[in-house]
């Protein structure tokens, strides 16, 4: 694990809030970046506000955790925009190996005015979704986390626990719906599945009472997602360790797709059609990379599967996948 940093910048935002007042409508978006940027529940900390800086300090030490530089335009009558800028302070402990970006990826920012969409729900894997909001933003794309909000403005999940990677519960809070995305538009670059969270994202009401539950687990808003996203030639799909699962239902997609994933999911992708293609090397299984750019049953999959989380597996991801964004477009 790489030492505590002091101080993090976090990825900028905006975001337009329906309220009764200007404070309201900035309260409202800064507790959720709060949120965010400390990894911890709003109810373990307390709020301090301070001349358009909000700051977060836990409840059991006083630690400071956070802090949140808002600025707010009035759009028309209880309607705001808030434009963030947060920082994390004084991060958990449990981070992972940093392994430094690409120096020429990171002087030509090639994915300057690109989308990349992340998948979220509970389980998630902290470490695994901070690096792709900073690795991907040094190399010019914004990251929006997105997810089945099942018709609530957000929802705030939970991640993983694990005592040596994850030892303290963290928090994300998401207000973009799956249904959002747009996967047609030119910004729209990529859409991970990460590792932990394919589990609740398979789910659909119609699965139940199906006779085939295959067929209606690809009525899953983010495996439709994914699907549409395999069908349009300019988009990169990524799915990260036990991610690769979400795509199981896609089988008419991933037939004969070479993948990597966590060795736990490889059996389930396998029978569903797809083909494992080991590293040359077992020892770098980690940071084992596959893509796939068509095969003989679709064109221009654009397909792009990691293994773990460990030893630089994540950075080697992103960094295979923004290479792969460049060459399709």
């Amino acid at each position: 694990m790489s030492p505590k940093s002091a101080r993090r910048k976090r990825p900028s935002f905006k975001r337009t809030v329906h309220a009764h007042s200007p404070t309201a409508a900035e309260e409202i978006v800064a507790l959720d970046a709060l949120v965010n940027a400390s990894g911890m529940h709003s109810e373990h900390f307390d709020v301090h506000y301070h001349e358009g800086k909000w700051s977060a300090f836990a409840k059991h030490d006083g630690l400071h955790l956070a802090e949140v530089f808002t600025n707010i335009e009035e759009d028309k009558s209880n309607q705001f925009t808030i434009h963030c800028d947060p920082h994390a302070l004084n991060h958990l402990d449990g981070r992972l190996d940093d392994v430094e970006p690409d120096p020429e990826l990171m002087a030509r920012k090639p994915l300057d005015g690109l989308k990349v969409y992340v998948l979220m729900e509970s389980q998630f894997v902290p470490q695994e979704i901070d690096l792709y909001e900073h690795r991907f933003a040094q190399y010019g794309a914004t990251v929006e986390l997105v997810s089945h909000l099942w018709g609530t403005k957000s929802l705030c999940f939970h991640s993983h626990y694990d005592q040596g990677l994850i030892p303290k519960i963290r928090h994300a809070v998401v207000h973009i719906d799956i249904s959002e995305v747009d996967i047609n538009s030119p910004e729209t670059a990529a859409v991970i599945a990460p590792i932990d969270v394919h589990q609740r994202l398979l789910y659909d009401p119609n699965i139940v009472a199906s006779k085939d539950p295959v067929k209606a687990a690809r009525s899953a808003p983010a495996v439709d997602l994914m699907k549409r996203a395999l069908e349009q030639p300019k988009v990169v799909v990524g799915a990260f360790g036990h991610g690769v699962e979400l795509l199981s239902p896609l089988t008419d997609l991933i037939k004969d797709a070479a993948i990597t994933a966590s060795p736990g999911s490889l059996c389930a992708l396998c029978n569903a059609g797809a083909q494992w293609s080991p590293p040359e090397n077992p020892d770098e299984w980690a940071t084992h990379v596959v893509k796939q750019i068509s095969t003989k049953h679709h064109k221009n999959l654009n397909l792009i599967t990691g293994t773990s989380v460990l030893s630089g597996g994540v950075q080697a991801f992103v960094d295979e996948m923004t290479r792969f964004i460049i060459e399709i477009r």
